[in-house]
């Protein structure tokens, strides 16, 4: 029997109970949507048509953005190439602190970003990239991105311009009682820098969402920006403590020449308080020479000369730091400064040709005690003669005249108008290029900047994995009177890189005295000239000629003498080539050959010396090659550097086997990077 048909039967529902639909099969109520009618309405699809709107706006929008972010991403590369050249020159600027150079980079940057905007907000991208942010995130990042370029740009251009007024007015605010309004400034500009260090921070990840990339640049700019904090930093340190501050002015005269530049015959003390210089104190070097209780002996080639070391010697080493920091030891131990426990913070040597320079500037100063008018011109000779043979020197107080005129100078650099400001910001600027004006600090952070930013003067070490040569030429007149200021240097390196990659060099000094013409004996005398050639520390010298027949003496024996530990280290290294009458020595971090070369008045010697290095260069394709020459503060010298490639090779730099450099007034420090190419 067939079962029976189940009935089935419909449910009415009241008109405001809860809409369902009855599955009369399995009835499980299920909630229905808003979109659907009630039974029996047509059904309108008003779910479908919400969806579709939907879609078709995000096209709209992305399309929009997209066009919008294409059209702007096009712009936005052309921006990046003005900004990263920009960025470089201001990282130069920067580097160099010739402030007025970083204006104009950094102008160009906010102008260009600011232009880049403009036509952003033009399009109305950043409305449809805020929209089109909820679908592709990376949209939203773009207005910000814009925003950290604009506020770093500008806030570095505020600072760059507010350095500016400091290099104008910094030295002129210490010496007329202006000194906390310096403090603030150097405040003010410190928590600059530290809002754009925040703000650089950001620019990595800002300059991703514009899809630009200069690590280079950014890195460049993070690291001196550091090193600027660093500076301001330590200067308000040393210039703005309550307790007095001393700053040692080391006067060079070059005209005696000295490793670091001349022999230091006198020196200022500058007493600093709350930004304010309120003593200025200048002296004989022998002053507080003649107060040492403690005698230490010189270094060897000093002792035909002196029986005891003291601050007037002190600048043997070519390593400006470790100079600077023996002299202000020395003077520290005098019993003029040890009674008064006065340290010095920092010291500064200064060369008297930039004096000369100064005064160029600032015009001729009347000494009327004297009888005279110093000019820039004829400052050099002023001096040295009142020095010599003058009434001060008949009364025994030979510096006396530098003791009145420097007080004067002083002023009138305090004083000194915009015009001068600019004139005496160019002469420092070619002061530190060319290592006349060096500067030295006890503090560890300011010492960095100091020797960053070129004013250190220490040695170069290398920190490149490419093969390098290396060479100083440095002089030490050691009693040849003034004659230094009467010579004239010029050095020649060919270098030859063989088959092997082995180099070989061979140097050329070459030293002339004019002095023949001069009526002071002091400019007439020999210039007895103790020389050494500064080379890479694996180099072997393989000939040397032209340099005196001199045996050194032997040394002194002082048994209650103390030795100085900087120069037994040196000392200790030193080796006698009998063959050529020279001295080899280690001394930071180079190898050092040393010999006697006199000339005498109207005459001139040519030393040459032929060495090759230890190190051999990879002969490759691509394949870096570094020399590095640095110039001995106070010299009047010319180079002229050659380098042969290897057989094979030419070089990319001249496209050439042969690459040539020359100089008739070189910088401190030439770096030459050059690349082999083979043929």
């Amino acid at each position: 029997m067939p079962p029976a048909k189940r009935s089935a039967s419909l449910k009415l529902m009241p008109i405001n109970a809860p809409k369902r639909i009855i599955d009369i099969e399995k009835p499980k109520a299920a909630p229905m949507t808003d979109a659907v009618a009630p039974r029996g309405a047509p059904q309108k699809p008003r779910r479908r048509r919400m969806v579709l709107a939907a879609c078709l706006a995000a096209f709209v929008v992305t399309s929009a953005a997209g066009v919008t972010f294409y059209d702007l991403k096009r712009r936005a590369f052309e921006a990046k190439e003005s900004v990263a050249a920009n960025l470089k020159e201001v990282a130069a600027a920067f580097q160099s602190f010739d402030i007025a150079k970083a204006r104009a980079p950094l102008r160009a940057i906010k102008t260009e970003l600011e232009a880049l905007r403009a036509e952003a907000s033009a399009i109305g991208a950043f409305e449809l990239f805020a929209l089109g942010g909820k679908l592709f995130p990376v949209l939203k990042d773009i207005p910000g991105a814009l925003d950290d370029f604009l506020a770093f740009s500008g806030t570095a251009l505020q600072v760059s311009e507010e350095l500016s007024v400091l290099e104008r007015g910094a030295f002129g605010m210490m010496f007329t009682g202006r000194g906390p309004e310096l403090l603030e400034r150097l405040g003010r500009i410190d928590g600059e820098v530290t809002h754009m260090l925040g703000l650089a921070s950001r620019l990595q990840s800002s300059a991703a969402a514009l899809r630009w990339q200069f690590p280079g640049e950014y890195l460049s700019l993070m690291v001196k920006l550091y090193r600027h904090q660093a500076l301001l930093q330590g200067l308000r340190g040393f210039l703005g403590d309550a307790k007095p501050a001393y700053l040692a002015l080391l006067f060079q005269n070059p005209s005696e020449m000295r490793p670091t530049g001349g022999f230091i015959g006198s020196y200022a003390v500058l007493t600093v308080q709350n930004g304010n210089v309120t003593d200025i104190d200048v002296r004989d070097i022998y002053d507080p020479d003649g107060q040492l209780d403690k005698a230490v002996l010189p270094p060897r080639p000093l002792q035909a000369i002196t029986g005891r070391w003291g601050a007037r010697d002190a600048n043997w080493f070519f390593n400006f730091p470790t100079s600077a920091a023996k002299a202000l030891s020395f003077l520290e131990q005098s019993k003029i400064y040890s009674e008064q426990h006065v340290t010095f913070g920092a010291g500064v040597a200064v060369n008297a040709t930039v004096i000369a320079d100064v005064l160029s500037v600032t015009g001729p100063i009347e000494l009327p005690e004297y009888h005279k008018t110093v000019t820039g011109d004829n400052f050099l000779a002023t001096v040295q003669e009142e020095v010599e043979s003058g009434a001060d020197k008949r009364a025994g107080t030979p510096k006396r005249m530098l003791k009145v005129l420097t007080p004067l100078l002083l002023q009138r650099l305090a004083n000194a108008t915009d015009d001068q400001k600019r004139g005496l910001a160019e002469i420092l600027r070619n002061a530190v290029r060319r290592k006349n004006l060096m500067a030295y600090a006890k503090d560890r952070a300011l010492e960095a900047y100091l020797e960053n930013s070129g004013l250190g003067g220490e040695l170069y070490m290398s920190s490149s994995p490419a093969a390098e040569d290396y060479l100083a030429v440095v002089n030490a007149n050691i009693a040849g009177g003034k004659s230094d200021a009467f010579m004239e240097e010029s050095i020649a390196l060919e270098s030859n890189i063989d088959i092997e990659g082995k180099v070989t060099n061979r140097l050329t000094v070459t030293r002339a005295h004019t002095g023949d013409t001069q009526d002071a004996w002091w400019y007439r005398a020999p210039n007895k000239n103790f020389i050494q050639l500064f080379t890479p520390s694996d180099t072997r010298l393989t000939g040397l000629s032209g340099n005196d027949d001199k045996t050194p003496d032997a040394p002194l024996v002082r048994p209650t003498y103390l030795r100085d530990p900087d120069v037994e280290a040196i000392e200790r290294t030193g080796a006698w080539i009998t063959e050529y009458k020279a001295l080899a020595y280690d001394q930071f971090g180079k190898k050092t050959f040393a010999a006697w070369l006199t000339v005498k008045a109207g005459q001139k010697k040519t030393l040459i010396a032929d060495y090759e290095l230890g190190s051999r260069v990879l002969l490759a394709e691509g394949v870096n090659y570094r020399f590095v020459f640095e110039r001995q503060s106070g010299t009047k010298t010319r180079l002229q550097y050659t380098v042969d490639a290897p057989p094979g090779f030419i070089w990319k730099e001249s496209n050439a086997t042969s690459y040539a450099f020359q100089s008739g007034d070189p910088d401190g420090r030439i770096v030459l990077d050059l690349t082999l190419k083979k043929l």
